[in-house]
C-alpha cells in the first residue's frame, strides 16, 4: 500500500501526525501530480489580509484567478 503526498512540506507534516504510514504500514510517496496551489508571497494569510494589505499598498481590488500571487503561481 501506498501513501501518496505533496512535496508541500506542510502536506508532508499532516501525513507524519495522521500517523497512516505507521498504522498502515504505507510507503509514502512524494508527488506532483497532488502538489497544492502555491500562494508564493500569500503563503499564510487570509483573503481578507491580502485584500487589507493590497488596499494599504494602494493596489486594486484582488481576485485569485485574475491577479495570481507575487512569488507563486
Amino acid at each position: 500500500m501506498a501513501s501518496y503526498v505533496s512535496p508541500r512540506k506542510r502536506a508532508q507534516k499532516t501525513l507524519e501526525l495522521l500517523g497512516i504510514t505507521v498504522k498502515c504500514n504505507a510507503k509514502v510517496e512524494i508527488t506532483d501530480q497532488i502538489r497544492e496551489w502555491d500562494y508564493g508571497d500569500y503563503e499564510g494569510l487570509t483573503s481578507k489580509t491580502i485584500r487589507e494589505q493590497r488596499a494599504e499598498k494602494g493596489e486594486g481590488s484582488w481576485d485569485i484567478w485574475r491577479d495570481g500571487c507575487p512569488g507563486g503561481e
